[in-house]
């Protein structure tokens, strides 16, 4: 059984979030989509850690779909396939 758990999705706290999680032992973290990007929180966490990396929700209706590809595209090259 694989345990992901909730990162901090605030930009100032993300990196040190994902950290502690990984300290934790779990194998991965996810984001939602809330005050803060569902993207982003995921980018600061792949530099810090080897966690895999997931969206809990990431609501596509406001986002172009050339976005999302990006976005999703880049953070599985950042991550090195852990997305």
């Amino acid at each position: 059984m694989k345990v992901h758990l909730q990162v901090d999705g605030s930009p100032a706290r993300a990196r040190a979030s994902a950290a502690a999680i990984a300290g934790l032992g779990a194998d991965g973290i996810f984001s939602f989509e809330g005050q803060h990007d569902v993207f982003f929180p995921l980018l600061l966490a792949a530099e810090e850690t080897e966690l895999e990396l997931m969206t809990n929700v990431a609501i596509a209706g406001p986002r172009s779909p050339l976005h999302l590809a990006h976005a999703s595209y880049d953070l599985q090259t950042v991550s090195a396939g852990r997305f």
